[in-house]
Order: C-alpha cells, then structure tokens, then sequence
C-alpha cells in the first residue's frame, strides 16, 4: 500500500493549474442592451429629420439616459456602454483582454440592433438613415 501524499498522484497536485479565463457573458449582455437603448434613443430623437424641441434636449435625453443605465449595470458589466470607455478600462486595467472583446462585440451589436429598430419605429429606411439613398 502506497502511503498518502506519495506516489504518482502527488506529483499531478504539485502542478498548478492553468489559470482559465472565465468570460463575463452577463456583463456583455449589460453591455449589449444598454448599447442598444442609447442607440435606439439617438436614431430615435432626430431620426425622421424634422426640426423639433426634443432636438435641442437630446443632449440631456441622452445624458440622463447614460445616468440611469449606469446606474442599473454598473455592478454587472461596469457601464460603459462606449467602446472609447472600453478602452480606457482596459489601459487602467479594470477589465480583462477577453471580457473587452466580448464587451466590443456586444456593444457593436448592440448599436446595430437600437438602430435598426429605431429606423423601423420612425419609419425612415435605413439606408436614407445611413445616407445611401
């Protein structure tokens, strides 16, 4: 019999394991909606190109906006919400080279989708939004 602590076994326990990264999918999913709704708001106050009061408020919309959805996911993701701010996390290091990627992707997408859905609820096409028609 092979006494405890010896043997073959010991040596595998004396390795240590391959720190994993585990990614934060719920902070990109934060991440993604709360892209999503800044972008869909944005399209959404001067999408239809007519002059209107809301045009001279939508710095605040939108800065009010920013207030609350940071508040609601700061503790998920961190609010960023910008991939400018991303990148400042990263230079300060608050944030892993895999969870801003993941943060990217999801902000990127999350862009896309707000517009898209505000070009629909406005009833602009996308492609005059963008300026391709």
């Amino acid at each position: 019999m092979a006494a405890s602590g010896t043997g073959a076994g010991s040596a595998a326990q004396d390795v240590p394991k391959a720190k994993r990264v585990k990614p934060n999918v719920h902070g990109a999913a934060a991440e993604f909606v709360g892209t999503m709704v800044i972008a869909l708001a944005t399209s959404m106050i001067g999408g239809n190109g007519t002059p209107s009061w809301l045009n001279y408020a939508a710095p605040f919309v939108v800065g009010f906006l920013y207030l609350g959805l940071t508040a609601a996911f700061a503790h998920v993701s961190g609010g960023y919400f910008n991939p400018a701010l991303l990148l400042v996390a990263k230079a300060f290091k608050r944030i892993t080279p895999v969870d801003m990627v993941l943060f990217l992707v999801a902000q990127i997408a999350g862009a896309f989708v707000g517009v898209a859905i505000g070009a629909e609820l406005v009833d602009v096409s996308l492609f005059n939004t963008v300026g391709y028609g």
